[in-house]
């Protein structure tokens, strides 16, 4: 988003001015990940944006936490189009917080076993 807008994120409250650059950019629907503080997103028709909270754990590695979040994002899109984009945000923010329990990048990455079943349902 830094790198898009040349505006800094560091705080929740940053991703306010961000919204409305990359929207003014022509971007429809806008997710941006805080690390350990959780996902926010905003579409273009919503007033405000939304914020998914990650949970809150002793991490070991955090390195590859994004890419977890980002593969498990493009996963529940695909193979649950009618997942409520919250709950599609909060799962990939679960799967990365997996992620950081273990050291290493590719290795951290949760096996589908590691992972509730519950995830892979419609709810």
């Amino acid at each position: 988003a830094q790198d898009a807008t040349g505006l800094p994120l560091k705080e929740v409250s940053d991703c306010v001015e961000i919204f409305k650059v990359l929207h003014k950019k022509g971007c429809s629907t806008i997710i941006l990940t805080l690390g350990s503080k959780g996902a926010v997103y905003k579409s273009k028709n919503q007033e405000d944006f939304s914020y998914v909270s990650a949970r809150t754990v002793k991490a070991v590695d955090c390195t590859g936490a994004g890419d977890a979040f980002m593969g498990s994002l493009v996963y529940f899109l695909s193979e649950y189009p009618d997942m409520d984009l919250s709950t599609v945000i909060g799962k990939s923010c679960e799967i990365a917080t997996l992620s950081v329990l273990k050291k290493g990048t590719q290795s951290s990455f949760p096996n589908r076993e590691d992972i509730p079943e519950e995830f892979f349902t419609q709810k």
